[in-house]
């Protein structure tokens, strides 16, 4: 809970990105394997994800719906961190998502405060 004028600051995927909405074709152990031999992760730290406010738009209804403004949102290119220590595949993820308008990159970073009932 927030009293009027409070924030609330947020990282999720943005499942705009092609890649990100690509992924979701992917079958659960390819992504698992993937991200076992990019960034080192265990089975059990690779969860079904399921999308359902990872749009700018939707973020901003269903936080609207509750009261609250966008103050600042930002898209940060993050998928380069899944490639791990291979940094050929590092920089053309990098490069891939850099060549997208900012509004595609893979992570939204955003910050909404509360609106104020009083005025």
């Amino acid at each position: 809970m927030l009293k009027p004028g409070g924030s609330v600051i947020l990282l999720t995927s943005n499942r705009t990105n092609p890649l990100m909405a690509a992924g979701r074709l992917v079958p659960q152990s390819a992504r698992t394997a993937a991200k076992r031999v990019g960034p080192g992760a265990v089975a059990r730290d690779v969860f079904p994800a399921r999308y359902r406010a990872n749009t700018p738009a939707v973020l901003t209804r269903l936080l609207g719906e509750a009261g609250f403004a966008p103050v600042r949102v930002v898209f940060v290119a993050t998928l380069h961190r899944y490639a791990g220590r291979r940094r050929l595949a590092a920089a053309a993820l990098r490069e891939a998502e850099h060549v997208l308008p900012p509004r595609f990159r893979s992570t939204i970073v955003a910050w909404y405060r509360r609106e104020d009932a009083g005025g």
